[in-house]
């Protein structure tokens, strides 16, 4: 079975191009990044997608722009991952919040569920007042 050669504009194909441009073998950048020129080979295959950190290295190994898809083409250079530590800051913020309304959620589910259970209890004694009633009313037909 034949590989799959990289379409040249997909990151795999741009990131072979780039290598083999600075004249860097597989190994070079799997060394310069501590990982096996498998790995490399496995991304320029776009079999697999570096990690962000993988891909932060790849970029200032290559000295090379991430350019992201949409209409005003925003490029990301080296400091990808301070990107994504913002990034990382605001999901914790949001992660925080999402907690707080869970345990709103749980504090209301709680509260709905004593409120159930005070309305069996009512039901219940209203049930068992009718049953001593018909018992009563049937006694008394005898």
């Amino acid at each position: 079975m034949a590989k799959k050669k990289p379409k040249p504009g997909m990151f795999g194909g741009q990131l072979k191009h780039l290598r083999k441009k600075k004249g860097l073998s597989l190994k070079d950048v799997a060394d310069s990044l501590g990982v096996t020129p498998q790995a490399v080979t496995i991304w320029e295959n776009n079999s697999r997608s570096p990690s962000v950190k993988n891909l932060d290295a790849l970029l200032r190994l290559l000295d090379a722009k991430l350019t992201l898809g949409g209409p005003e083409g925003e490029t990301l250079s080296h400091g990808l991952e301070d990107h994504l530590k913002q990034m990382n800051e605001l999901l914790v913020g949001a992660d925080q919040l999402v907690r707080a309304i869970e345990y709103r959620l749980v504090l209301i589910n709680n509260a709905l569920g004593n409120a159930m259970v005070q309305i069996d209890s009512d039901q219940w004694q209203h049930i068992a007042y009718n049953y001593e009633l018909e018992e009563l009313l049937q006694e008394q037909g005898k």
